[in-house]
């Protein structure tokens, strides 16, 4: 969702282009192992997944996890080289938007 996020958010129609290029190629890397289904690997709407944390959180007592999840999206950096040799205009690409502080924790009450 923040790579998405990114993208709507990019003016230019070009580079919103090449930064979904880049999403799709990431996604299946993700899910090249056997046993992944690409379509219910992903969460692919912010009401989908604050969703699945409102009912994550009323399962569990430990809040904690919350915590992995804000470490792992503010640790998680897009664009980068995915191996292949075709793709090196792709260090060019930057994250433009604050997903974490503008989305993500505003929505779950963080800040």
């Amino acid at each position: 969702m923040m790579v998405a996020f990114d993208i709507l958010n990019m003016k230019k129609a070009d580079l919103a282009l090449t930064k979904s290029k880049w999403k799709d190629e990431w996604e299946a890397s993700v899910c090249e192992s056997p046993d992944v289904a690409r379509d219910e690997f992903f969460i692919r709407s912010g009401r989908q997944a604050f969703d699945l944390m409102e009912e994550i959180s009323n399962d569990v007592e430990d809040s904690s996890w919350i915590d992995l999840l804000v470490l792992e999206l503010s640790r998680f950096t897009p664009y980068y080289q995915l191996g292949l040799e075709e793709n090196k205009s792709n260090k060019k690409l930057k994250v433009k938007t604050d997903y974490l502080g503008d989305v993500f924790c505003v929505s779950v009450g963080l800040i």
